[in-house]
């Protein structure tokens, strides 16, 4: 009995031996190496590529090998949304597990595919089969929408909301039953955040406010990681739409948010110069006055200092001579001093005028948007008058034939000036490089507007009178 128990208790050991090498075998296993048998695939190879804010980038070509591929390497992918490319197949799958089997039927992908080693892949396929189901089913309900009338659509439309709430429920149950998978923080973006009801709140317009207030708060409440997020699909909607609905269109509350996400990406080089040069490039081409005090704020922040390292030094300089150009200019700013003369070429010094509002009007004499837009400005230069405005027509050019000559075949009874001498330095201070250019300045003569059409500059100043009328004294 004794010599029995010995040796089922070295048995024993060996299983545990064996099982404990096992276990530290894997937990030892560096890299990656994915293995993915795709069943029915006509292609001898495919590019492997991942998701990246808006873009595709590729990571690897790979040779199919009796319907197999394999990805394997000694450093560890980062996680992210992941594809397989080639001309007859297209399939997206999830990085988090370094180590995992896939088989792909290429016919029928998320509905045929059997998965070993990572739970994020087996929910992202039940996920996608999902979605499959209650678009087509969504899609035929719309389609018998569209030729249903009285009791049918209404049936139809509660079918419809029916069927979205039960795909929000779905996604709901996944993030309430798997919270620590990658997958789910990526599905808690598409779910976006929840908002309560403020049920409490009686008075509808407050109720409404406090929505929207709870909203903006905890937008990125959803954002486990914002770097881990970088190579999915979703994130980059996600914060365009939070800029585009929630900052303020005002460039000092533009640069604080912006400051507050660049600086998650501290630790994330490839992220963070992702999103300064999108965010850059958003409001560089906004069409919304006053962006271009963002341009400023990031080329003073960002770009011309240390903490950007992929521009070489005279990228950097062009930025420095761009700013020249916009930094004098920007709203709220005071007006750059101008030294000009009158057409009978004596000093005018703007100082004198005490209109409310004046309106700097520069243009060419020979440009023909000038030619056509001068008329316009002049039929509108009774009403500003009335409201508090004055109009200063700015000649460009230095030829003063042509300057005099333009203000009597165009009957300009405003006040006119000049700078035939080229003395002053308005061209650069105020970003002449184009004409017409037009500028509004209050009574303090801080820039309030600038580079407007003629056509808005009465309506702009209408408004902005009634709201500096309201404005606590």
């Amino acid at each position: 009995m004794i010599r029995i128990f010995l040796k089922s208790y070295g048995f024993v050991l060996l299983i545990s031996w064996a099982i404990y090498s096992c276990a530290q075998k894997k937990e030892q296993r560096v890299g990656h190496e994915i293995s993915i048998e795709i069943v029915g695939i006509k292609d001898s190879s495919t590019v492997v590529g991942y998701h990246f804010g808006n873009q595709r980038l590729i990571l690897d070509s790979v040779k199919i090998v009796n319907n197999m591929l394999q990805l394997k390497g000694d450093y560890a992918l980062e996680k992210g949304v992941y594809f397989l490319y080639s001309p007859n197949f297209y399939f997206e799958f999830i990085i988090s597990d370094q180590f995992f089997q896939m088989k792909i039927n290429s016919e029928l992908g998320y509905k045929d595919i059997k998965i070993s080693g990572s739970k994020d892949n087996e929910l992202f396929a039940k996920f996608q089969n999902k979605m499959a189901e209650v678009q087509k089913q969504q899609s035929e309900l719309s389609q018998r929408l569209t030729t249903s009338a009285g009791t049918d659509s209404l049936s139809i439309i509660k079918d419809l909301e029916r069927l979205g709430l039960s795909a929000k429920e779905f996604r709901e149950s996944l993030i309430s039953d798997y919270p620590d998978l990658f997958f789910i923080s990526f599905l808690k973006i598409v779910e976006g955040i929840t908002i309560p009801d403020f049920e409490h709140i009686e008075d509808l317009k407050v109720r409404k406010t406090a929505s929207f207030k709870y909203y903006k708060d905890h937008y990125f409440d959803v954002l486990d990681d914002a770097p881990s997020m970088m190579r999915t699909p979703v994130l980059h909607g996600y914060v365009m739409k939070y800029f585009d609905d929630l900052v303020i269109r005002q460039a000092d509350s533009v640069n604080i948010q912006i400051k507050n996400w660049l600086d998650k990406f501290e630790d994330h080089p490839q992220g963070f110069r992702y999103w300064l040069m999108t965010l850059y490039t958003k409001y560089q081409e906004s069409k919304i006055m006053g962006m271009d005090g963002v341009t400023v704020f990031l080329s003073d922040e960002y770009f011309l200092t240390d903490k950007v390292d992929f521009m070489d030094e005279d990228q950097k300089a062009e930025i420095a001579e761009e700013l020249k150009f916009i930094r004098p200019n920007l709203i709220g700013k005071m007006a750059p001093r101008m030294n000009l003369l009158d057409t009978a070429m004596r000093p005018f010094s703007l100082d004198q005028l005490k209109e409310k509002y004046l309106v700097y009007f520069f243009y060419d004499p020979e440009c023909g948007h000038c030619k056509k837009k001068t008329p316009i400005l002049k039929q509108l230069y009774p009403d500003l008058k009335k409201a508090g405005a004055e109009v200063i027509a700015i000649c460009t050019i230095t030829d003063t034939d042509k300057w005099k000559k333009f203000i009597i075949e165009q009957k300009l009874d405003w006040l006119n000036l000049g700078d035939p001498s080229y003395k002053n330095n308005f061209r650069m201070e105020y970003n002449v490089r184009t004409t017409p250019q037009l500028y509004v300045v209050d009574q303090e003569r801080k820039i309030i507007a600038k580079k407007i059409d003629v056509e808005q500059v009465l309506d702009f100043i209408e408004n902005y009178e009634l709201i500096y009328q309201n404005l606590p004294q």
